[in-house]
Formats: C-alpha cells, sequence, structure tokens
C-alpha cells in the first residue's frame, strides 16, 4: 500500500513539473511575432538569455537587463557611442540581420 501512494505522488508531482514548464515557457509553434516587443520577448526565451538574465528585478545569476540601453548609452559620450556603432557597422554590416532580419 505504502509503494503505491508513493508511485501516485510522484506521477501527480510530474505531472504538475511538466504543467509549470509548459506554463512558464509556452510553445514556440504560434507563429510570427507581431511585433519588435514580442520578437525580443521570443528571442530572449529562445536563445536561453533568461537562464542567467532578469528583466525588470528577480533573481538571476547575471546582470538585470532593464534599461540596458540608457545605461549604455549614459556611460560612454554620444560621440564614444557613435564611434562605437560605427564600428560594429563596419565590423559586422549584417548584424542586424542575425537578431532581426526584417529590420531594414
Amino acid at each position: 500500500m505504502r509503494f503505491s501512494v508513493l508511485v501516485t505522488l510522484f506521477g501527480v508531482g510530474a505531472v504538475l513539473m511538466a504543467v509549470a514548464v509548459v506554463f512558464m515557457y509556452g510553445t514556440d509553434g504560434a507563429g510570427e511575432p507581431r511585433t519588435p516587443v514580442e520578437h525580443g520577448r521570443r528571442l530572449f526565451r529562445l536563445q536561453g538569455c533568461a537562464t542567467c538574465h532578469a528583466i525588470g528585478g528577480g533573481i538571476s545569476r547575471g546582470p538585470d537587463l532593464t534599461g540596458l540601453i540608457p545605461r549604455l548609452s549614459a556611460r560612454l559620450t554620444d560621440t564614444a557611442y557613435r564611434n562605437h556603432l560605427d564600428s560594429l557597422r563596419v565590423a559586422r554590416p549584417d548584424a542586424h540581420a542575425f537578431f532581426a532580419p526584417r529590420y531594414e
């Protein structure tokens, strides 16, 4: 009798874990993202960024990415920021294509 209770509890626990995983990560299939924000969320999830980073607080191994662009641009002068972007464009003219294939 005791063994069957353990098996039942294990089965219920496994089902609950599976439901939690599906709820947390969703599915990939529902078509193309409609907005840039949806595209960014999808990339963040699919590329595994959430395994280390958080957005909007929370516990994470890596830094919180909330406000990343304003923080980075505030650390650089306008000239240094433009120079960095220019050097990126020269080194990887197709860099945008990796992250946003339809970006113009």
